[in-house]
């Protein structure tokens, strides 16, 4: 197992704290290298750097269904 599969792995066993006025939960995310290894989604997000913009179709393609539906969020520095 290469170092960023244990990263991954490591991450999702803490899961992802998701914070709301409504109140907060934690979802365990399913984390793979191949997209097409998870299915697709009701929610997906995805981490890119700038440099990797490029691959976003790639790894979104085999986790969103037929319908329409999409959120881009970037993060914003001070």
């Amino acid at each position: 197992q290469d170092e960023l599969s244990h990263s991954i792995v490591k991450h999702a066993a803490r899961g992802v704290l998701i914070r709301s006025s409504a109140g907060n939960i934690r979802v365990q995310p399913k984390c793979a290298r191949d997209p097409a290894a998870i299915g697709i989604c009701d929610l997906v997000l995805v981490a890119l750097k700038t440099t990797a913009n490029d691959q976003l179709p790639r790894l979104l393609s085999p986790l969103v269904g037929p319908g329409p539906c999409g959120r881009m969020v970037l993060p914003a520095y001070q």
